[in-house]
């Protein structure tokens, strides 16, 4: 009898870590998301300012600048625009400068639970209809390339209500590479 009881205590407990870790998974999956979907994404606007399409619009003796944001949306929302991401969600080292100095500037203390490097499972992934994956930006004729990126592990503070993210990026350099997100009505918000 004892031995049973034993059992399912071990049981009860092994399924309730293992749900923990579920909700993390999601949980960090979700933010990953909201940065390729609003942070990368969010390039492709200064990306289409660039182009002659843009600008022939633009010359239109006739253009009402204050339609320009609704126009380049329009105009976005209708193309394909490419990225690399790599495929591991790094650690960061939390002796760097670049680390100190994001928990200095957001006054951030973080919990320790992402210390190790993961694999990113990008078809798992929710992504805009018209951002698209590839490895490699030499595939391409398309000007729409947005970059190619790394992100690290999310970094929860205690509570986990706010998180950081570093993304890191070869095409596209960043003053701060440090995303920070706060979470409201259990959904994360890019601050």
């Amino acid at each position: 009898m004892k031995n049973i009881l034993y059992f399912f205590l071990v049981l009860i407990v092994s399924f309730s870590c293992s749900d923990k870790k579920e909700e993390k998974n999601f949980e960090e999956r979700k933010i990953i998301e909201r940065i390729i979907n609003e942070k990368i994404y969010g390039l492709s606007k200064s990306k289409m300012m660039k182009t002659a399409e843009f600008a022939n619009i633009i010359v239109n003796e006739n253009f009402d600048y204050s339609k320009i944001e609704k126009i380049s949306d329009s105009i976005i929302s209708n193309r394909e625009f490419y990225f690399s991401i790599s495929d591991t969600l790094v650690n960061i080292d939390k002796s760097s400068s670049l680390y100190k100095t994001a928990m200095n500037q957001f006054v951030f203390v973080p919990i320790e639970d992402s210390t190790t490097s993961k694999v990113l499972h990008i078809e798992d992934l929710v992504i805009k209809s018209n951002l698209k994956r590839v490895n490699n930006k030499d595939q391409l004729e398309s000007n729409y390339f947005l970059g190619k990126f790394k992100l690290s592990r999310v970094i929860y503070e205690k509570g986990r209500e706010r998180a950081l993210v570093f993304m890191f990026t070869e095409d596209t350099p960043f003053l701060f590479p440090v995303v920070l997100l706060e979470k409201h009505n259990n959904e994360w918000e890019i601050k």
